[in-house]
């Protein structure tokens, strides 16, 4: 089956729809932030954030990663479940204006070194993993900077 052509049709009946919208998911969250801000954002099996904590929490590991010397256009890769951090992680990398690369928590050594030898990534965030592997991981792939265990 060949690809569906992006023309101005398409798009404007995308956004008549309201399945395309103008904003981006950061102004999007961040204006349910302002008008909800106690209202649940994301929840998982293990806690729920709400909108001022999802934004707050983001905030602070944008600023993390930022004041680490992670500059525009930069990768981090993160490895972690499906949990509340993946959307944490995501809008900080997006509030830094980096590259966000989820990394699936099954992926094992040889997968990972290749993907993020592949995508440059200078920092590799492990959520409740194994720190030797991260170390491993570090000194196997030349561009990763530093690891952090979320």
């Amino acid at each position: 089956m060949p690809l569906r052509e992006i023309t101005p049709e398409l798009i404007a009946h995308y956004e008549s729809t309201g399945a395309w919208q103008k904003s981006t998911l950061l102004q999007t969250i961040r204006e349910h932030a302002d008008r909800s801000a106690g209202k649940v954002a994301v929840t998982d099996a293990h806690r729920d954030l709400t909108y001022a904590q999802l934004l707050t929490r983001s905030n602070a590991f944008a600023r993390w990663l930022l004041d680490h010397g992670l500059a525009s256009g930069d990768v981090v890769a993160i490895q972690a479940p499906s949990r509340a951090e993946l959307a944490i992680a995501h809008l900080a990398c997006m509030r830094a204006d980096l590259i966000f690369m989820p990394l699936s928590d099954h992926f094992h050594r040889p997968e990972l070194i290749a993907l993020l030898e592949v995508a440059k990534a200078r920092v590799f965030v492990q959520h409740a993993g194994d720190a030797a592997m991260a170390r491993d991981l570090q000194s196997a792939v030349p561009s990763i900077e530093f690891h952090r265990h979320a």
